[in-house]
């Protein structure tokens, strides 16, 4: 039984000589050392700097078991480009810096940075042995700067006809860095036909690219005029100008192209019934006419006899001389949800709108009139093959016993 027992103890004693052998310290897999050193001026944590400016950093290096081979900065994870890097202490620079001769096993030298992205970044210094291990020494530089500015030098909006040129100034400032590039968008989306943007009062030279390199003379700050094409198909567009700077900044002006094929008439002046002459009127040219006239497509309801002078006033209207008037409300009777006056914008539009008109319901005669009319009423008009839209912007009473003032301010579209 002894024998058994002492084969036992020398069975368990290998074993353990096994285990504590595979547990040992393999020394190619000792990553090299890198360590950032402190002292004046020096950065070894995170830290604030203004765009342009320089942090720096002393580096140091020892190998363990293998012989470094390179010495890589990473800004994130893209290596700093070389012209933003100055060596002192070494001969020579590089990224990644090729290590020979004794900095195989030692070095400690300090590197410049320039700071230029904006925000928060993580610098990685990545020391690398020749079996391909690795170690990193990291540090967080927030890089603070002033973006540029703008200011809108022409009307925000503009209507034009479809493909028609459109000019928008803007008086671009500079902040921290210079002006780079500028982009133009439509609806949120870059613009794809380079066809269309010209640059200043180059209409002839249209955009190269989109974004555009801004020119060297403007890279300080400029006011220019940067003219559009409209779009062919008519219809109200967004268009976004947005000016960025070599630190990836950027400022941006949103404004309004309405490419139309419409005539827009805007506080057209519409007597109720009264004195001669008025009552009518004439939506080709926005005039006052006579209630019968001829030229008139719609006419005022006049008043009730049965009611007080000072409110008798209808405020109803009804087409004449073969006119058809129906309303047209957002989400009504087919009509879009977000349907409004505004952003009506081509004549096809409106022919397309009279299927979603709500007929009147009163009776005036033969007449077919419409309800009391309240501010913001949108209504369309057809005669014969002309269309018209109309939306009511005013509706104004007078209380005077003697005149018959009360008129509406009307804005046309055909």
């Amino acid at each position: 039984m002894k024998h058994l027992s002492s084969f036992r103890f020398l069975l368990l004693i290998g074993m353990m000589s096994l285990f504590l052998a595979s547990c040992g310290d393999d020394s190619n897999t000792l990553n090299p050392q890198v360590i950032l050193k402190p002292g004046t001026g020096l950065v070894t944590a995170d830290a604030t700097v203004n765009f342009g400016e320089t942090f720096k950093v002393n580096i140091t290096g020892q190998k363990t078991e293998n012989a470094m081979k390179t010495l890589t900065i990473n800004e994130v994870d893209t290596r700093v480009a070389l012209d933003r890097l100055t060596f002192t202490g070494i001969q020579g620079g590089a990224n990644p810096l090729l290590l020979l001769g004794d900095l195989t096993s030692a070095f400690d030298f300090t590197v410049e940075i320039k700071a230029t992205t904006i925000g928060i970044k993580n610098y990685n210094f990545i020391v690398e042995d020749v079996n391909g291990n690795k170690s990193t020494a990291t540090v967080s530089i927030t890089t603070n700067g002033t973006p540029p500015s703008i200011d809108m030098m022409s009307a925000p909006s503009l209507t034009v006809a479809p493909s028609a040129l459109a000019g928008f100034t803007f008086k671009v400032t500079k902040g921290t860095a210079l002006l780079k590039t500028v982009e133009v968008l439509i609806n949120g989306v870059t613009a794809t036909d380079l066809s269309r943007l010209f640059y200043d009062d180059q209409i002839t030279t249209p955009f190269a690219s989109n974004p555009l390199p801004i020119p060297t003379a403007d890279a300080n700050g400029f006011e220019r005029k940067i003219f559009v094409r409209s779009p062919a198909v008519t219809g109200n567009y967004k268009y976004t100008f947005k000016f960025t700077d070599e630190s990836g900044q950027s400022v941006s002006q949103e404004v309004t192209l309405i490419a139309t094929d419409l005539t827009l008439l805007e506080g057209v002046l519409f007597n109720q019934s009264g004195p001669t002459g008025t009552g009518g009127l004439d939506l080709d040219n926005g005039k006052g006419t006579g209630s019968t006239d001829t030229k008139a497509e719609i006419r005022d309801e006049g008043n009730n006899i049965n009611l007080p002078a000072a409110s008798n006033w209808r405020q109803q209207v009804s087409g004449v001389n073969g006119s058809e008037v129906r309303y047209i409300t957002k989400g009504v009777s087919g009509a879009p949800a977000d349907f409004s006056f505004d952003n009506v914008s081509g004549k096809a539009q409106i022919q397309a709108l009279w299927a979603n008109g709500v007929a009147f319901t009163q009776k005036s005669g033969n007449r077919d009139i419409s309800n009391k009319i309240a501010k913001d009423d949108v209504m369309i008009v057809k005669n014969g093959t002309k269309y018209f839209i109309i939306t009511f912007k005013e509706i104004n009473i007078t209380t005077s016993l003697n005149d018959n003032g009360d008129n509406y301010r009307l804005d046309i579209k055909f």
